[in-house]
C-alpha cells in the first residue's frame, strides 16, 4: 500500500515538473518573441525616419529573424539539439546567400561563406556523434571536440580565408598557437581519459 502511494505521489510529482517545463517553453518563446520584434522595430523605426525607405535595416532584420528561428527551435519538446542541427544545415547557406545579395560586395558567398558553412554544419554534425557516443567517458569526449573545433576545423577555415584574400597558408606565425596547444590539450584530456578509464573513474 505504501509502495503504491510512493509511487503516485511520484508521479503527480513528475507530471507537475514537466507541466513548469512546456510552461517555461512557452515563456521563452514569448519572451524571445517579443525581444527580436522590439529590435525589428527600432531598426525599422530608425532606418524609415532616417531615410524615408528601408535601406541598412534589412541587414539586421534577416539576421534578426534568423536568429530568432534558431533560437526558438531549441524549445522543441523532444530532440531539440537534432531539429536544431537540422535547422541549421536546412538555413544557414540560404541566409548567407541572402545577405550577399543584400551587401554591396559580391562573390564571398561561393568563395567564402559556401565553404565555411559547409565546413561548421558538417563539425556540427560530427560533435553531435561524438558527444552521443562518447558521453560516457567525458575526458574523450572533450579531447575530440576540442581537436575538431579548435584543430581540424581552425585549419581548414584558415585555408579558406588565405585562399580568399590570395595569400599563401603560413601557419608558422604566433596567431596560430592555438592550434597547436589545442592539439596538446587533446593529447592531455585523452590521457586523462584512458587514465580514469583504467581506474573504472571514468
Amino acid at each position: 500500500m505504501k509502495n503504491r502511494i510512493s509511487n503516485l505521489q511520484q508521479s503527480l510529482i513528475d507530471e507537475k515538473v514537466k507541466e513548469n517545463i512546456r510552461i517555461s517553453r512557452k515563456q521563452c518563446f514569448v519572451i524571445l518573441s517579443l525581444v527580436f520584434s522590439l529590435a525589428i522595430s527600432v531598426c525599422v523605426i530608425v532606418d524609415i525616419a532616417v531615410t524615408n525607405e528601408l535601406t541598412w535595416s534589412l541587414y539586421p532584420l534577416l539576421s534578426i529573424a534568423y536568429v530568432w528561428l534558431i533560437c526558438t527551435s531549441l524549445l522543441a519538446k523532444k530532440n531539440s539539439l537534432i531539429i536544431w542541427l537540422f535547422l541549421i544545415s536546412a538555413t544557414l547557406l540560404p541566409y548567407l546567400f541572402l545577405l550577399e545579395k543584400l551587401t554591396p560586395i559580391d562573390d564571398w558567398f561561393n568563395e567564402l561563406a559556401l565553404p565555411i558553412a559547409i565546413i561548421g554544419i558538417a563539425s556540427l554534425w560530427i560533435c553531435s556523434f561524438v558527444v552521443k557516443y562518447l558521453k560516457r567517458n567525458k575526458w574523450f569526449m572533450i579531447a575530440a571536440i576540442v581537436f575538431i573545433l579548435c584543430v581540424v576545423v581552425a585549419i581548414l577555415v584558415n585555408i579558406v580565408v588565405f585562399d580568399y584574400m590570395g595569400e599563401e597558408v603560413r601557419f608558422l606565425n604566433t596567431n596560430f598557437l592555438y592550434i597547436p596547444v589545442s592539439a596538446l590539450l587533446s593529447v592531455i584530456f585523452c590521457i586523462t581519459g584512458f587514465i580514469k578509464r583504467k581506474s573504472g573513474n571514468a
